[in-house]
């Protein structure tokens, strides 16, 4: 908000649309035929990628109930 100098949607229209960037990049990475990074990597980027937004995913106790049920239903 303080870069934009505008609210909090404005902040988060702004950090959706990087989030969409980066994705994009992400994905055009996987696809291509000789990727930069090896496989493994890539692998491994967008398993973090998938994981952002239920890491970012407080409630209003700042709380991660979501990831709270993941590890529950993996034990």
């Amino acid at each position: 908000m303080k870069e934009l100098g505008g609210s909090v949607e404005d902040a988060r229209e702004e950090m959706m649309e990087k989030i969409s960037d980066a994705w994009k990049c992400l994905n055009k990475e996987c696809i291509l035929r000789n990727p930069a990074f090896p496989p493994p990597f890539l692998k491994a980027s967008l398993n973090l990628a998938r994981l952002v937004p239920l890491m970012y995913n407080y409630d209003h106790n700042q709380r991660l109930p979501h990831l709270e049920e993941h590890i529950k239903s993996l034990l």
